[in-house]
This record gives structure tokens, C-alpha cells and sequence, in this order.
């Protein structure tokens, strides 16, 4: 009977032992071009609203987890929290994420790391030419391609042809490209027959610095995993795809960060 007895004890003991509200989150980055900081803030003590409770990506693979102990007291008590990258909030235009404290220790299923999610981007970005193009990247870029990759689709689908068989019609387009956008700029240097020099400003890139805050924009200027120099692959895959179905030469120079010299040739 004594031993029974101790064994219902010892059964209670490991029982308390075992109820421990151990917690392991882990959240997938492995889509995010640049991640220097990863932490969980949340409402419930040890976690708090105020200060990042730091996560781990202890196998390099883009995986961060991190486990925390909460107090027995808490069991039964519904926890919510949020992920944030190098400062940034993750979920911005959803409710907090939730879990109850079951009083045993808990893996929790691997959670996809979003600023926004993708029916907020849609709506939001829909309304921008900016959000437009970024979004399609964004999307592309999720499936795989490469963004030359999707710059050819697009203009396959988009069917722009019949496309312009003279230089002029070249300096007019962009001319009027140019003059339609927020910083765009636009410059003839050349103007003969054969050949044409223009100066055209890389209004895209500007927009990143004017816009990006509003679509969440990282320190090292990334938008939904899209750079600057992705949206770039655009126009230069538009003037190679042009100049190639007219049997003409180019060179695009880059006059400063925000400005190219594009010269055409029509080959001999």
C-alpha cells in the first residue's frame, strides 16, 4: 500500500514536472532578401509588447525558433504575440497571432514571416503603378523566375507589337514615358538618322526613397523581397527587346544613380 501511495505521489510530481508551459515558436525568412534582427514580443510574461525576446536561426537555413518557459500559473490563458524583423512588424493589417497555454510544452507549426498579407498588398498596391510593378515581382520572384524571366512574359502577354521601326518613334516613347512619371527626366543629345543619344532618368529608383516607407521597406532597401535593381531589369529588357526586334545596336550607360545615357544605333 506504501508504495502504491508513493507512486501516486511521485506520478503527481512528474506530472507538475512535465506541465511546464514550454513554448518553441519558429518563423520561416527564407523568402526575405535581408534579415539582421528576429524577435517575438507578446502579452504574456516572460514576453512583453515593449522589448524583443531575441530568436535563433541556429542551422543558417532561414528558420528562426526560439523556446520560452512560461509561468504554470498562466495555464488556460489565450497568449498573443507577433513576430518582427530588424524592427518591423510583421502582420500589420492582421490580429495578433494566438495560442493557449495548455500547461505541456508545445512545438508550434512553422509561421511564413509577412509585413502585410497578400490580399492587403493586392488592394494597396493595386492603386500604384509603383505597388503594381513591385507586387508582380514580388509574386514572380515567390515562383521562381528571375525578373528578366518575368519582364518577357509580361510583354508577351501584354502583346505591345506592332512595335516602332524608326529611331524618332523610339525617342518619342520614351520621351512620353518620362514626362508621364513623378520624377522622371528626359534629354536628347544626339538626333541623327542612324543613331540617337538620349539621357532618361531611372525614376523607378527614386520612387523606392519616395515611396517605399509605405510598402514597408527595409534598411537595405528591399520591398517584399523586390530591389531597386530588379524593377531596373524592366527598362533594360524593354530597350533590349526593342532594339533586338529592329536589328539594333545599344549601350546604356549609367550617368549617375538615378539617370542613364542610352545610345542606338542602327547596325550597318
Amino acid at each position: 500500500m506504501k508504495n502504491a501511495v508513493l507512486i501516486i505521489i511521485a506520478s503527481f510530481f512528474i506530472g507538475i514536472i512535465n506541465s511546464q508551459n514550454k513554448i518553441t515558436f519558429q518563423v520561416d525568412l527564407t523568402d526575405e532578401a535581408s534579415v539582421k534582427d528576429v524577435g517575438i514580443r507578446g502579452g504574456l510574461n516572460p514576453l512583453s509588447w515593449d522589448k524583443n525576446a531575441v530568436m535563433h536561426d541556429k542551422d543558417n537555413n532561414g528558420i528562426y525558433t526560439l523556446t520560452v518557459e512560461f509561468p504554470d500559473s498562466l495555464t488556460g490563458q489565450i497568449l498573443e504575440y507577433k513576430f518582427l524583423k530588424d524592427d518591423i512588424w510583421e502582420r500589420q493589417d492582421a490580429n495578433n497571432r494566438k495560442i493557449e497555454l495548455t500547461g505541456k510544452a508545445q512545438t508550434l507549426p512553422l509561421s511564413q514571416w509577412k509585413i502585410h498579407s497578400d490580399d492587403y498588398l493586392f488592394n494597396k498596391m493595386s492603386r500604384s503603378y509603383f505597388g503594381k510593378f513591385v507586387f508582380i515581382f514580388h509574386s514572380a520572384k515567390k515562383q521562381g523566375k528571375t525578373p528578366k524571366e518575368t519582364v518577357l512574359e509580361m510583354i508577351e502577354y501584354y502583346d505591345w507589337s506592332p512595335w516602332p521601326s524608326k529611331l524618332s518613334d523610339m525617342l518619342g516613347i520614351v520621351k512620353y514615358g518620362q514626362e508621364g512619371h513623378k520624377e522622371g527626366y528626359f534629354e536628347i543629345l544626339e538626333d541623327k538618322p542612324n543613331t540617337i543619344k538620349f539621357v532618361m532618368g531611372r525614376y523607378w529608383r527614386e520612387w523606392f526613397n519616395l515611396y517605399g516607407a509605405g510598402f514597408g521597406m527595409d534598411d537595405n532597401g528591399i520591398i517584399q523581397g523586390v530591389s531597386k535593381d530588379d524593377l531596373e531589369t524592366y527598362y533594360r529588357t524593354w530597350i533590349d527587346h526593342f532594339c533586338n526586334y529592329n536589328n539594333w545596336t545599344y549601350n546604356i550607360e549609367d550617368q549617375s544613380e538615378y539617370r542613364w545615357v542610352v545610345t542606338v544605333s542602327v547596325a550597318e
